[in-house]
C-alpha cells in the first residue's frame, strides 16, 4: 500500500502551465504542460526517494522506486474527443504490451478513479478543476471592485463557458467507463472482476453530474460562480 500511496500523493507536485484559448476559443484557460509535468514530477519523486531511502527502516528497492516513477508517468492524460473524457495513453500502451507492474497501474488508475469509485468526490473535483482551469474568469472576478465592472457581454460569455463545463461532466463519467473497460481488457479475467467491483459507480456519477448541471441551468453568472466557489466575488 505504501508504494501506491507515495505515487498518488506525489503525482501532481509539478504543475507548470501556460495561458491560452479554450477549445472553442471563447475564453483564456490554463494549459498544462503534458506530459512534461508528469515526467518532471516522476524525476523529482525518484530523486527524493533515492535520497531518503537510507533513512527508511525498510528501504525501497530500485525496482520499487521505478514502479512508482512509471506510475506517475502513466498518469499523463490526453483528452479523447470521441469519448469526451480523459485517457492515459501511456498506461494503455503499457497494458497492451504487458510492460506494466501492478503498482504502476494502480497509481495511474487512482488518478482518474473518482467517476467509478466516488461520485461525490467526482462532483467536488469537477468544481475544483473548474476553479483551476478558468483563469480568465477568476482574474475578472478577482480584479472587479464591483459586479458592474464585468460587462454584460463578458458575464454571458463566462456563463456559457461554465455551463458548457457542467454539461460535459456526465459525458466525462460515461467516457471514463468506456476507457476503463478498454484498459482492464488487457488484464486477467480475475483482475477484471476485482476491478469492476471496485470501480462500479460510473452510472451514479453520471446521474449526479446531470442533476448538478440541471440545477445550475437557471443560474445567472453571479449565482453560478458563487455556487462553484470562486473566491473574491464582489458583494454588489
Amino acid at each position: 500500500m505504501l508504494l501506491t500511496e507515495i505515487g498518488d500523493a506525489g503525482h501532481d507536485w509539478i504543475q507548470e502551465f501556460t495561458i491560452g484559448p479554450s477549445m472553442d476559443g471563447t475564453v483564456r484557460v490554463r494549459k498544462r504542460k503534458r506530459p512534461g509535468n508528469e515526467d518532471a514530477t516522476a524525476d523529482m519523486v525518484g530523486t527524493m526517494l533515492a535520497e531518503l531511502n537510507p533513512l527508511f527502516n525498510n528501504p525501497l528497492t530500485s525496482d520499487q522506486i521505478k514502479w512508482i516513477m512509471d506510475g506517475i508517468r502513466f498518469t499523463a492524460p490526453e483528452f479523447d474527443v470521441k469519448l469526451g473524457t480523459m485517457v492515459q495513453p501511456r498506461l494503455q500502451q503499457a497494458l497492451a504490451t504487458g510492460t506494466s507492474h501492478p503498482v504502476s497501474v494502480a497509481i495511474a488508475f487512482a488518478d482518474l478513479a473518482d467517476p467509478g469509485k466516488n461520485p461525490l468526490s467526482f462532483l467536488r473535483g469537477g468544481d475544483e478543476l473548474l476553479l483551476e482551469e478558468q483563469l480568465e474568469i477568476a482574474e475578472a472576478i478577482r480584479t472587479a471592485k464591483a459586479r458592474a465592472e464585468i460587462s454584460t457581454n463578458d458575464q454571458a460569455r463566462f456563463l456559457k463557458q461554465l455551463q458548457k463545463w457542467d454539461g460535459s461532466q456526465a459525458g466525462f463519467a460515461l467516457g471514463r467507463r468506456t476507457a476503463f473497460e478498454h484498459e482492464i481488457s488487457f488484464l486477467s479475467t480475475n483482475a477484471q472482476t476485482l476491478l469492476r467491483q471496485r470501480f462500479n459507480r460510473f452510472e451514479e456519477s453520471t446521474e449526479l453530474a446531470t442533476r448538478k448541471a440541471a440545477r445550475r441551468a437557471c443560474f445567472d453568472f453571479w449565482r453560478y460562480v458563487e455556487d462553484v466557489g470562486f473566491p473574491d466575488i464582489p458583494l454588489n
